[in-house]
């Protein structure tokens, strides 16, 4: 997951991934980089916005609700 302090729909995004983290956490492994310092990681997965969720070489952009983010790790 890529975010960004300043980004107002990351803010939104954060407690839904809390709670889904505290839900399904035990399926996938959770890692939040904050894009604006992360260009190491950010660059070879060609992340270009916040947020973004990266999920076996996907991306996604924008705001995911529990649904959504169920659907990613399922996919």
């Amino acid at each position: 997951y890529f975010s960004s302090p300043l980004c107002i729909t990351c803010w939104q995004q954060k407690p839904v991934i809390e709670e889904f983290v505290r839900e399904q956490g035990d399926q996938f492994q959770f890692v939040e980089y904050d894009g604006d310092f992360c260009a190491d990681a950010a660059r070879p997965n060609a992340i270009r916005g916040v947020p973004s969720f990266l999920v076996n070489g996907t991306v996604t952009y924008g705001y995911q609700d529990k649904d959504a983010l169920l659907r990613l790790v399922n996919a």
